[in-house]
């Protein structure tokens, strides 16, 4: 639908005049009727025309706006004899601007169609989003059916800044709105609560204000409507009778839908407090509702002296005295962190920890160390306690060998620990009346483990002058941000506990607005996305909103952290007489959530309270497929034909397609077609000579890196451009060839294009490749997997260690792969209905339509649907395509005239090819002709595979990446079974197709946070190769060399030793390093591996890991869920959303980490979303021969046993997660779950972690990592 098209309206207010002035401007015509509006001359004004009727208004218009604004206008407007549907075109598009129930719009859309015969019907629901990327645009959210969607698109577009497109039923627009209202009327109660109960403890509310609006409890009501309470300002404001009503329409679909919504209904009671206690006040921002609900003089706590707390900080911090020695006792991660910054910043200070690791650490990074908290707290001038609860703090302190009864008179005591400001009052009348007259600052920290190691927390202390002046000095080396908080010791705590109290319910209310939406059918990931723009969202809601919709739960911030802080909030309100209704509600769900055994898990599992009741599932997975049916929902083919007239078309054009295919299998699938593997001006200029209709160059760009593959596509194209201009008439239209799994280098190459050829009329995206099972339906990418369509994101070709993504959706992924710089929205796809019902026709307009695009400056990408493509046919008919690959993009070219002459299309795959077409040919067409591979440049040493066997047990192992091919072990009936995953050659090890499938990884194992750690002062970058970290020794790791083979022995302890020499610099580590591996048959069940290694020239980070995929059932036995394990670890180290430790060392006793005690692997594995993969301190196996037992397998069916020996410090447990589909020895098909991995090794990215065992080896020094694998059967 072009610009120049003609758009109608019927009906204006503000928000469709704004609608109607962007489609004026982006050279619509738009005619509108208005009865009796002022709007109407503005209207004019601004170019539009004006319609003396309704009916007039829809003459002759491509779409058709409709303000709806309440659900009389049905029958009065648009039904009946008079209404504005009659002698409508039922191919216009019905555009319903409205503000009526979802139920109602999707009654009407019913009797349109079926009464009046209406194909296309949208709705959509306008707001302006508030977010800082776009503050004040025009957002619309639509929803209809694909075809009435891809239909409106370009008009929608044209009259917003940000467009989301919800498939499906109409609707969904009035149903977003109800999930951000929900969200706005809990963070309206719960603002003001917490600013009450802030008041009522003694913190002047602007000072809460200023600072929770830069803290984790701010949200974009908290922001910007909590001023007008405070301010009184009564300009613009929220009716409580509207917002009510409002509110009572959402717990009206919620009853609906049977859906829990406890924090919407309390927050609705109170605004009906509201409104019967103060019936003459209508305000919801009235400072007289919420003193009389909730008992808070809230005019005078606002009208009383305020001052400014980072003022008063530096104030008291240029007064401090002199402190020269510190007691610090809590070495946890934020602890140590904290501790060691101190020692930076040139204190002396003695710690303390019940964990005796992270003593030595800390001794080893400087500090002194005490073996109790007396003995820390000895001749300390300031003692700084970090524990995690009162209990621990009361012990600390007066407990056996407690810190006060150490601590020299005089001394002050800095609570960092988050407590209850009662614990602290009650603390400070403790130390008060001790004899030493002991100080006390009240100071809890918030920042995180990397912010508390640099010195930039934020912290809010309270206390005495003379205490904050004594420890002045030692708050400000913390932090960045520093606020003193007047009024009694505890008054900072009061600031966190407010902090905590919204954080908690707006983690709570994100749960309970994902799982509502999820309930009306919503897409959570674009309804997160929409949330994130409008007045509902808030930090946690960004924060955890992705938690909750990816399923990962692995723990940054433990859901039971805010049972806790939630139970100060609860028990402080009571104290204060202040009823906290949505906080207790928040509460309750966190309670709920802890007693079902996943207080351990990320707190954003709050969200499985609402899942388990509700039976909804939030995660925002596309559905896996049934490849027949969907074949079979195909609509009928386009009758006609038109492969003769396409034809003649190209016989008549003079364009030269040239494709630029980055990988040598797209070479191999074209038939007399010319592929240059070189490409000067000079053999270019030859090849336009011979007016071909198409050639290929072969860049191979696919292997290189981004960078260099830009720069290589450049060059191409200049030499392309300066050949063609060389020679008369020679046209040309560009195309690059990727892979039909989306892997390649995109947008880079094609940005180098057009930094060459000029900007383009659009970038084609055709991902099809029938052999191969790649499939779009309704832009989602499919790979077939058997009988199933799994979605592109979710397989192992996703996961490419250089060209991964997350997006299934290729218009997401478009916006995805080019940060945000071509939206979705600008997006335009060719779906199977738009193809087989309309034909080339349709599509050719469709194509010749979009030129409005350039206009704004955007790039168009062009999706083709490739279910628009599929014709069942034998195979055979769709490998002889090429003619169709160049017939149909040159007629593209040729059709679309606008400047500049080249269209850019994205192909991934040559057989997607035919779906550019809209056609199919039985009829043979070209033959294969490729010119002579050229001689091979690199020379690589030869991989060999290794045998060893002492009549118990066959291990092969091959030099490529000391890689363990197969073990075959007897079971309980004597059988000897191969209980590894592999490959049957070596060939899928060189092409990477299993992840990292039996090998050594190094130089480093496991990840690296962003690919960046310093040593000596010197900072190195590595590749990233798992975005965003590098991982397992980067692109070309240990696992991908082949190694010298120093000695193969046989006999009755067969052996073999493999070393290799890494470079200084290889994969960015520092200095050279000799590597050794063994893998030694010991006994008749018994391999042993000894790796070791020598830095010869400069100090580096070495972690090897040994990287086999175990199942002990057989390896193409399924899954392992029904193993038994045991890991020997009391602790792990928790994890980010990028796998990368929080630096915390968490027990895991009471959690679904423990495995001290043997227990079945799926007991707990759906708790962590897709499964382990998490490093567990081993810690408690005992020992032998100067290994520590680290593991035991146990398989139910086959009766083997596995037990691991090692010396390492760790070991990652990994479940397999993301083994999808491949294809191993004998034809096995390996899957999700299908093996379990034990890699000892060090901590995870400890090169950045300095409470972490260290693995930084100098030169000389020998890394020494052994390794005992005992089979058995039980």
């Amino acid at each position: 639908m072009a610009s120049g098209s003609v758009v109608g309206f019927v009906g204006l207010d503000d928000i469709s005049l704004e609608l109607a002035t962007s489609l004026l401007h982006s050279g619509y015509s738009v005619q509108a009727f208005e009865a009796g509006s002022p709007l109407v001359d503005k209207f004019l004004k601004l170019g539009g025309k004006v319609c003396a009727n309704a009916t007039e208004a829809t003459k002759g218009v491509a779409a058709l706006v409709i303000l709806l604004s309440h659900a009389d206008q049905i029958n009065d407007l648009i039904l009946g004899d008079e209404g504005v549907l009659n002698g409508l075109s039922k191919d216009t598009v019905t555009i319903f601007h409205s503000n009526v129930l979802p139920s109602q719009i999707q009654k009407l859309e019913l009797t349109l169609r079926d009464c009046y015969g209406t194909n296309f019907v949208v709705d959509i629901y306008v707001s302006k989003a508030v977010s800082e990327v776009l503050n004040d645009k025009t957002m619309i959210i639509s929803s209809g059916s694909l075809e009435s969607i891809a239909r409106a698109q370009p008009i929608l577009s044209a009259m917003c800044s940000k467009l989301y497109n919800f498939e499906g039923e109409v609707g969904a627009g009035s149903k977003a709105k109800m999930v951000i209202e929900l969200l706005e009327g809990i963070h309206s109660v719960a603002s003001v609560e917490a600013i009450c109960l802030g008041a009522q403890a003694g913190i002047h509310p602007w000072i809460l204000y200023d600072i929770i609006s830069n803290a984790a409890g701010n949200s974009w009501v908290f922001k910007n409507s909590l001023p007008q309470l405070l301010r009184g300002n009564q300009t613009k404001h929220l009716f409580l009778n509207l917002f009510i009503q409002n509110l009572g329409n959402v717990l009206d679909m919620a009853k609906s839908h049977k859906f829990p919504v406890p924090l919407l209904t309390v927050a609705h009671q109170q605004l009906i407090a509201g409104i019967v206690h103060i019936p003459s006040y209508f305000v919801l921002w009235k400072t007289i509702v919420w003193e009389s609900l909730l008992g808070v003089n809230l005019a005078d706590a606002v009208n009383s002296k305020s001052y400014n707390p980072e003022e008063l900080a530096s104030q008291i911090t240029s007064q401090s005295d002199t402190v020269k020695r510190i007691g610090f006792i809590g070495l946890g991660a934020m602890g140590f962190g904290m501790a060691t910054h101190l020692l930076k910043s040139n204190f002396c200070v003695n710690g303390y920890d019940v964990y005796p690791p992270s003593l030595s650490r800390f001794a080893d990074a400087g500090g002194l160390t005490g073996s109790t908290p007396a003995e820390a707290s000895q001749d300390v001038d300031v003692l700084i306690v970090m524990v995690t609860n009162e209990l621990q703090a009361e012990s600390v302190l007066y407990g056996d060998q407690g810190a006060v009864s150490a601590l020299p008179s005089g001394a002050s005591v800095i609570l960092s620990s988050t407590v209850s400001p009662s614990f602290v009052s009650q603390l400070e009348k403790r130390l008060q009346s001790d004899p030493k007259k002991l100080k006390l600052v009240d100071s809890p920290v918030s920042g995180g483990v990397k912010r508390a190691a640099d010195g930039t927390l934020t912290i809010m202390a309270s206390g005495t002058d003379e205490a904050l002046k004594h420890t002045g000095s030692v708050l400000a080396a913390m932090s960045e941000k520093l606020y003193i908080i007047r009024g009694s010791c505890g008054a900072a705590s009061v600031v966190k506990m407010v902090n905590q109290l919204l954080a908690g319910v707006h983690i709570a209310s994100a749960a309970e607005a994902l799982a509502f939406g999820a309930r009306l059918g919503l897409n959570t990931r674009l309804l997160f996305d929409v949330i994130a723009h409008s007045g509902g969202t808030s930090w946690m809601f960004e924060n955890r909103g992705p938690h909750m919709i990816e399923s990962d739960y692995t723990p940054l911030s433990a859901l039971d952290i805010f049972v806790k802080d939630l139970g100060i909030v609860s028990r402080e309100g009571s104290s204060c007489r202040v009823p906290l209704h949505i906080a207790n509600i928040a509460h309750q769900l966190f309670l709920s959530g802890s007693s079902a055994g996943w207080g351990r898990l990320d707190d954003a599992a709050v969200v499985k309270v609402y899942e388990t009741l509700s039976g909804v599932k939030v995660e925002g997975k596309l559905p896996v497929l049934n490849k027949e049916s969907v074949l079979q929902s195909l609509p009928p083919e386009w009758p006609a034909d038109p492969i003769n007239e396409i034809r003649t078309l190209t016989d008549n054009s003079l364009k030269t397609l040239i494709v630029l295919d980055d990988d040598p299998t797209g070479t191999q699938t074209v038939h007399d077609v010319e592929v240059l593997t070189e490409w000067s001006i000079e053999s270019l200029i030859e090849e336009f000579k011979k007016r071909p209709k198409c050639f290929f160059i072969l860049t191979n760009s696919r292997a290189l890196t981004s960078e260099k593959a830009s720069a290589l596509i450049a060059d191409i194209c200049r030499n392309i451009d300066s050949a063609a201009k060389s020679v008369e008439k020679a046209d040309y239209t560009v195309v690059l060839r990727g892979d039909s799994t989306l892997r390649g280098h995109f947008p880079e190459e094609a940005d180098a294009a057009v930094s060459v050829l000029g900007e383009m009329d659009a970038w084609i995206i055709c991902p099809f490749f029938l052999q191969g099972g790649r499939y779009t339906i309704g832009d989602i990418h499919y790979v077939a997997d058997s009988d199933r369509l799994v979605p592109a994101g979710e397989t192992e070709f996703a996961k490419d260690a250089a060209f991964g993504y997350k997006s299934s959706n290729l218009r997401e992924w478009v916006e995805e792969k080019t940060k945000g710089h071509r939206p979705a929205s600008s997006v335009s796809s060719i779906s199977i209905q738009l193809l087989r019902k309309g034909g080339p026709d349709a599509v050719c307009e469709h194509l010749c339509n979009l030129q409005k695009v350039h206009k704004h400056h955007h790039h168009l990408a062009l999706c083709f649907t490739s279910l628009s493509f599929i014709l069942l046919l034998p195979l055979a008919h769709y490998l002889e395509i090429n003619f169709k690959v160049s017939s149909a993009l040159v007629e593209i070219v040729r059709r679309i005239t606008t400047r500049p002459r080249y269209i850019l299309a994205k192909v991934t795959s040559l057989f997607l090819y035919a779906c550019i077409t809209f056609f199919y040919s039985p009829s043979p067409l070209l033959s294969l002709s490729l010119p002579s591979p050229p001689p091979p440049v690199l020379i690589m040493a030869e991989p060999k595979i290794f045998e060893l066997n002492n009549g118990g047990m066959i291990v092969k192992v091959s030099n490529l990446g000391c890689t363990i091919l197969s073990l075959s072990v007897p079971d309980k009936h004597g059988n000897l079974g191969d209980v590894v995953l592999g490959f049957d050659t070596l060939e899928p090890y060189q092409k990477g197709l299993g992840s990292f499938f039996g090998c050594i990884v190094g130089r480093v194992a496991n990840r690296i946070k962003e690919g960046k750690f310093s040593l000596n002062g010197v900072d190195y970058t590595l590749p990233i190769n798992k975005p965003p970290n590098s991982l397992h020794g980067g692109h070309k790791g240990f696992d991908k060399v082949v190694w010298e083979v120093a000695e193969h022995k046989e006999g009755e302890h067969p052996s073999v030793t493999f070393k290799y020499h890494s470079c200084d610099g290889e994969e960015g580590y520092p200095g050279d390093l000799s590597v050794s591996a063994t893998y030694t048959l010991t006994s008749k069940t018994t391999l042993r591996l000894d790796m070791e290694a020598v830095p010869v020239n400069k100090p580096t980070p070495v972690s090897l890991a040994q990287h086999t995929y175990w199942n002990l059932g057989g390896h193409n036995s399924g899954d392992i869920l029904d193993n038994t394990a045991q890991l020997w670890a009391n602790h792990v180290t928790p994890v980010d959303q990028n796998l990368i430790p929080t630096g915390e060392i968490m027990p895991v006793k009471g959690t679904p980490f423990d495995f001290t005690t043997e227990k079945q692997i799926s007991r707990d594995i759906q708790q962590f979303g897709i499964g382990y993969d998490h490093n567990y301190v081993l810690d408690c196996g005992d020992e032998r021969d100067g290994l520590k037992h680290a593991a035991r397998i146990k398989d139910p069916k086959s009766s083997r046993v596995l037990d691991l020996w090692t010396n390492a410090p760790g070991m990652q447990f990994y479940t397999a997660n993301f083994v999808n589909g491949v294809v191993g020895k004998g034809g096995a098909v390996y899957n999700k779950h299908s093996a379990v991995c034990l890699e000892t090794q060090g901590f995870p990215n400890a090169v950045n972690t300095p409470n972490f065992p260290s693995i930084i080896v100098q030169p000389g020094d020998k890394y020494i990592h052994n390794m005992v694998y005992e089979f058995s059967v039980e």
